[in-house]
């Protein structure tokens, strides 16, 4: 079985070795191969820009989605970077909503 875990750096595991990432005590676990595509910084629509290439086109058996963390960053009073319809409007669409 393949798993791919598509997200933001959460899912790269930034300041992590490779093994201590959750996806690769996933894989372990339930002895699956691991795909991370994982991109630091990536918001929901980055994500959705590179689903084809980096989770479709690669054929999955199973998908981690995990993406948020810099959709929230606020760039004002009550603004964040990606507006909370948007973001739920991401991630119906990389579910194929």
């Amino acid at each position: 079985m393949r798993l791919i875990g598509w997200g933001d750096s959460i899912t790269a595991g930034v300041f992590l070795r490779p093994e201590d990432t959750f996806l690769h005590l996933l894989s372990q676990r339930c002895r699956m191969d691991i795909v991370n595509a994982g991109v630091p910084g990536n918001t929901s629509a980055q994500g959705l820009r590179r689903i084809q290439e980096d989770v479709l086109d690669r054929h999955p058996d199973v998908c981690t989605v995990l993406f948020g963390m810099n959709d929230h960053v606020a760039i004002g009073p009550n603004r964040p970077t990606v507006p909370v319809e948007e973001f739920r409007s991401n991630l119906d669409a990389s579910c194929g909503r």
